[in-house]
């Protein structure tokens, strides 16, 4: 829990880029949780026969992806999970481009809605944990 703690306490920091020592922070959290995470899954619930815990493809990317995509770009500024409503996000910009624009006009107001939205999301402008 700790090393996951620490993972996502620098995932959230403000920066788009990491420092080489937040990175390295960065990796070791990852690398630490990873491990636990799998002797958890592997090691110790599958010997009492628990299935409890699996390697899914979310366990993959961290390990093969994330971590070496963050020596170049914070998580935050890629992390679909980050803010759970993201996809909900999506789908009211265009729920509300559609009325009124004409087919060949909405990709771009789409896109305009979305830089705008997601500006105001980094900013701290726009919080999706809120629920209307």
């Amino acid at each position: 829990m700790k090393a996951m703690d620490k993972a996502y306490d620098l995932a959230d920091l403000p920066a788009s880029v990491f420092s080489m020592a937040d990175f390295q922070k960065f990796k070791k959290s990852c690398e630490s949780l990873l491990w636990h995470y799998g002797w958890l899954a592997a090691k110790d619930a599958m010997k009492q026969k628990l299935c409890r815990y699996s390697i899914t493809q979310k366990h993959h990317m961290l390990a093969c992806r994330y971590i070496q995509q963050g020596k170049f770009l914070a998580p935050k500024m890629t992390w679909c999970y980050g803010p759970e409503g993201f996809m909900s996000m999506c789908i009211k910009i265009a729920a509300a481009s559609v009325r009124g624009t004409s087919p060949a006009k909405l990709p771009g107001k789409v896109l305009e809605k979305f830089a705008f939205s997601y500006h105001l999301l980094l900013s701290g402008l726009l919080d999706l944990s809120e629920e209307d």
